[in-house]
């Protein structure tokens, strides 16, 4: 499947990227006396924090004669920031597969926000609508 947040593809539909912060990693230093030198080692991963950013495109799903398909422009667009908004307000664990075709079983969406204003564009009678955006998010480590 390409690439998707939960199965949808919620950022695809224009261009965009995904940043990945580091994981979190907690080492372990062990040293002991009469012995020369020290080991260290990882005993646990934590989470790893993602930005996407990009531009979201929603065009008109269908057209009406004589009414304002640039409404139903911005009601597609207004869809998708929605099906994005019920992901981060419940919380849902997501699987995901990003832009470079990786692939995780929990991420948690945080945080959406416009960047700018929505732009339109009629071309052939219908209407699109453009929105650029920021989604924070976390992979979260350590879960079955």
């Amino acid at each position: 499947m390409p690439e998707n947040v939960n199965g949808q593809d919620l950022f695809g539909s224009g261009g965009h990227v995904w940043s990945w912060g580091e994981r979190r990693r907690t080492r372990k230093r062990l040293s002991t006396t009469a012995v020369a030198g020290e080991v260290s080692m990882v005993i646990g991963l934590g989470a790893r924090p993602l930005t996407i950013q990009g531009l979201g495109r929603a065009p008109a799903l269908l057209k009406v004669a004589g009414h304002g398909t640039r409404a139903l422009a911005d009601a597609a667009m207004d869809v998708l920031v929605a099906a994005i908004e019920d992901l981060i307000d419940l919380g849902t664990e997501c699987t995901w597969e990003d832009d470079c075709g990786r692939t995780g079983s929990v991420l948690v969406l945080e945080e959406y926000s416009p960047v700018g204003d929505r732009q339109y564009n009629s071309a052939g009678g219908t209407w699109t609508a453009w929105q650029s955006y920021r989604v924070r998010a976390t992979e979260l480590w350590g879960r079955p």
